[in-house]
């Protein structure tokens, strides 16, 4: 293979550009750039050969750095005949062995275990298992992460495989635009209120039906629940309201939050609960520890790793988070609001940026 000088100053493409919706790349991008990295984007294009595409379009490049790869998936996985499948998942790796032929380090940051979108199960672990064999090295955010994919892939790249944190939030979004008292009277909650929250996009494997279950559940006063973010669709947000009727504790606010309106969502609650089912890691965790809140998470959460012990309640399942909700009263959500609150400091972009940086420079692979 061709070698390139090992030095910082490398030039690396992000794909695709989530940039606009996700901080996540910006933030890095943001903080490689102090470290004389220069970063573009763009997306995945229709081809047989997609990441040798990509190189053409950007021949200047050192670093393919792969982050969601759902559309790269659905390039592949759209034949229905399995031979025909079998053969572009060949040629994805040989693929990326022309790329790197060329010099060019691909990384690929896995975030989630399988897509949100719902692709074919089969076809996808395919698609991920031969882009494991096939990448110089990969980025997880945890140990958990790790392990857990090696054993869902059926591939042990922990050879390859960097554990690199989700850095936190700090100074990304503004301050809140007034006071709690303030927020929570402008939202017509009570001040002797606990507020529970979930904050961010609404999708149905993020589990809000079963929050708002597990609410009706209890007979708990002086709770309210806010639920806050766009939903996928109209519908899904009035199935959600139609589930929640004739409960007063449980406040909507279905729309898309700007920057100011979710750091006062954020501001008005006690706890924020995420129930999502199963994904490996979590900007909306990572943002609620950045501003000092605790957690109400499902076991499956400790995949995360940043998480402290004393941050977060877990529970099993739907009675065991009733169950929860029940005594929130006894919990000291002040303290573990603070606990978090340290462990976010603990993980700022500029060292997640030199670790990656570093991942770049490296010889071999």
């Amino acid at each position: 293979m061709s070698k390139r000088p090992s030095n910082s100053n490398k030039l690396v493409l992000f794909v695709p550009d989530y940039s606009e919706a996700n901080p996540y790349q910006k933030m890095l991008a943001d903080e490689l750039s102090d470290l004389k990295t220069r970063v573009c984007y763009d997306k995945f294009y229709p081809s047989l050969f997609p990441l040798l595409t990509l190189w053409r379009k950007n021949p200047k490049i050192d670093v393919i750095h792969l982050h969601w790869i759902v559309d790269l998936i659905a390039i592949l996985a759209w034949s229905k005949n399995p031979f025909i499948f079998k053969v572009k998942c060949y040629l994805l790796r040989l693929d990326c062995f022309v790329v790197r032929a060329l010099g060019v380090k691909i990384v690929w940051t896995i975030h989630n275990k399988f897509a949100h979108q719902q692709l074919e199960r089969s076809k996808e672990l395919q698609v991920r298992s031969s882009l494991v064999k096939s990448v110089n090295q990969i980025i997880v955010h945890s140990k958990e992460a790790l392990s857990t994919l090696c054993e869902l892939y059926q591939v042990d790249f922990q050879h390859k495989a960097r554990v690199i944190f989700h850095g936190n939030y700090a100074g990304v979004y503004p301050s809140p635009s007034a006071d709690k008292a303030a927020l929570k009277s402008n939202k017509h909650i009570s001040q002797e209120n606990k507020v529970i929250a979930y904050i961010g996009m609404i999708r149905p494997y993020k589990g809000v039906d079963k929050l708002i279950e597990a609410l009706k559940k209890t007979e708990i006063s002086k709770v309210t629940l806010l639920i806050a973010g766009a939903p996928l669709d109209k519908a899904y947000g009035k199935s959600l309201i139609s589930q929640a009727s004739a409960q007063p504790n449980i406040l909507f606010d279905l729309k898309f939050l700007s920057d100011q309106e979710l750091v006062d969502s954020l501001a008005i609650s006690d706890i924020i609960c995420l129930p999502f089912s199963d994904t490996l890691t979590s900007g909306s965790v990572i943002l609620a520890m950045t501003m000092g809140k605790a957690l109400i998470l499902p076991e499956s959460a400790k995949v995360f790793g940043c998480v402290p012990q004393n941050g977060a309640i877990y529970f099993s399942d739907a009675d065991d988070l009733a169950n929860i909700l029940s005594n929130i009263h006894q919990i000291d959500i002040s303290q573990m609001g603070i606990i978090n609150l340290q462990a976010a400091n603990n993980m700022p972009w500029s060292k997640a940026a030199q670790l990656t940086n570093s991942l770049y420079c490296a010889q071999g692979n």
